[in-house]
């Protein structure tokens, strides 16, 4: 939620295609809703799979992870930010790019990382 402006900005999963049979696949976007008039705009939508939508602390700017099939989120994401505007609409600004300072070489995965938490026990260790 944007505190200058008191909209919610969330992930809509819409299955009414895949319940149809019109899509094999749910269409998920981006999407500011407005509480008090329960209207919603689509900021965006293409994308397969949309996460964890932020608004700047000015409420000036939105950022969201973006990925697509076959690519699972932690070999393939887009890191997209975008204007908002008083009304809510979003400038979605540039276009993704690779780092390619920061690619691997052709067929080679990206480093395991583990992160261990001990859940309620705080006993697990991160050693393998």
């Amino acid at each position: 939620m944007s505190a200058k402006t008191n909209l919610i900005y969330i992930i809509r999963e819409d299955h009414s295609k895949v319940e149809s049979g019109q899509a094999k696949e749910p269409t998920n976007s981006v999407i500011c809703l407005d509480p008090s008039t329960q209207q919603e705009k689509v900021l965006a939508c293409g994308a397969d799979f949309y996460s964890t939508p932020k608004v700047s602390l000015d409420g000036e700017k939105i950022c969201w992870v973006q990925w697509f099939h076959p690519s699972m989120p932690w070999y393939n994401t887009e890191l997209r930010t975008a204007k908002l505007t008083k009304s809510g609409d979003a400038i979605i600004e540039g276009s993704a790019k690779k780092n390619k300072d920061y690619e691997g070489p052709d067929g080679e995965l990206p480093p395991l990382l583990v992160k261990a938490h001990g859940g309620p026990t705080s006993s697990a260790t991160t050693s393998l």
